[in-house]
Parts: C-alpha cells; structure tokens; sequence
C-alpha cells in the first residue's frame, strides 16, 4: 500500500535526522582524536627534551663509525677524529631564527682510518636580501678533532620539489636525504648528523628539539576539545528542539 504524503515526509525526517546525528558524532570523535594527538606529541616532546638535557650535560665519548642505526644516540656528546671534506658543503634551506630566513651549515667529516662520510651541522646563519644568492661561508680549517651531539632526524621529510637546488657547491638542500647526499658525495655518509659544540664555528650553533613547544600542542588539544564539545552541545540542541517541534 502506498505511503501517503505525511508518512513519506516523516520517513524523509527520520532519515535526514539520522544522517545528522552520524555527521556530528564522526566529527565530534575526529576532533576528539585529533586532541587526544596533540597530547601524545605533547608528551613526545617532553621526553626529547629531557633526554637532549640529559644526554647534552654528559662527558663526550669516542664516537662509533661501523654503527648501521644510530637513532637510540640522539643528543649524545661524542669526540670524533678526522678532517674536513673541503669544498662540498651543503646549505639546508628554510631554518628560520627570530623571524629571519637563513640556512643550516653542513660540512662532511671524513674519518682518517676508513674514510666514512659524518655530516656536521656547523650551525645556522642568516640568509641574503636576494633569494638568488648565496650566503659567504665560513672557511673549514685544519682541525682533526671534533665535539658535538649526534642527530637523528625525526621520521621521513615531506617534500614535493627535489632534494637539491642547482648542481654548484655550495648545494641548497630542501631536507636531510643521506641517500641524496651520497650520491652528490660519489660515496656514502652515515645516517646521523654532528651538531658541532667544539671547535665553535662563529654561527649560531643552537638546536631546539623543536620549534613547536610542549605547551603549544597542549593548547592545540585544548582547542580541539573545546570544539568537540561545542559541537557536541549544538548538536543535542538542535536534535532535541526537532524532535520537540515534532511532538507539537
């Protein structure tokens, strides 16, 4: 039996009743996720503090060159032997310090025994006016002795255009690629990064964990629950006057 106009134009109102009630509960546990994420990395952070701390106020040790994975020697205070690789530094791009663009100095470090590549981060300076030049470096000197603290970067940078800007020295680098970097190098380079302590380099040789802070992802989550439960909250509402104007 056909339904008539009434129970049709009920039955569309349950739907579109449902339909609502599906959207405001996904979006609702979606920012509620999304919050309960910025905890977890907020909690990350604090940890990759403390141990940097940590392991920043300790002694050098002799650093190891046969390791294969020196990711469990973040922030650890080494003593490397060696020299310089003159001639073939690289530039990474887009580091910002006090709201001026500028780059990361790095400069291969080659063992005397086995001749294995270790990349140095000599710090940071400022970039130049014109995007189209590049800054004046500092020279590499005669030194045969190093002190700095290992770096393993954090997961797999993102990036859509190339590893490389240009074929010259010094290269621009959009992000740390070991792979790309040996093969600019004609031979590997290990899969770690000496930020330089010892001898200083007259950059500015400072490495936050970081540039978002604990604090920040804890305000993140916050925002995130205070809209999940504004959401929630304007959802009941409208719902419940529906179902009230329904009944009259």
């Amino acid at each position: 039996m056909p339904l008539s106009i009434a129970e049709a134009g009920a039955g569309k109102g349950v739907l579109r009743k449902v339909l609502a009630m599906v959207l405001v509960l996904g979006l609702v546990a979606l920012m509620t996720g999304l919050g309960f994420w910025q905890l977890d990395r907020a909690t990350q952070k604090r940890a990759l503090i403390e141990e940097q701390a940590r392991r920043s106020s300790a002694e050098p040790v002799p650093f190891v060159w046969d390791r294969a994975d020196y990711s469990d020697q973040r922030f650890r205070v080494v003593r490397v032997q060696g020299a310089w690789l003159h001639g073939h530094d690289f530039l990474l791009d887009n580091q910002v310090r006090d709201g001026r663009p500028g780059y990361q100095l790095i400069t291969p470090w080659r063992s005397p025994e086995s001749g294995r590549l270790l990349l140095v981060d000599r710090g940071w300076l400022p970039a130049p006016v014109r995007r189209s030049e590049l800054p004046v470096l500092p020279p590499t000197g005669s030194d045969r002795e190093l002190v700095g603290a290992l770096y393993s970067p954090l997961g797999k940078a993102f990036s859509l255009g190339p590893v490389f800007e240009g074929e010259g020295w010094p290269r621009v680098v959009e992000h740390i690629d070991f792979a790309a970097i040996s093969r600019a190098l004609g031979q590997p380079v290990l899969p770690v990064i000496l930020r330089l302590q010892q001898p200083r380099s007259g950059l500015v040789q400072q490495w936050p964990v970081s540039p978002v802070r604990p604090q920040r992802h804890v305000a993140y989550a916050i925002q995130w629950f205070v809209m999940a439960s504004v959401l929630a909250l304007l959802g009941t509402l409208l719902l419940t006057r529906k179902r009230n104007d329904h009944d009259d």
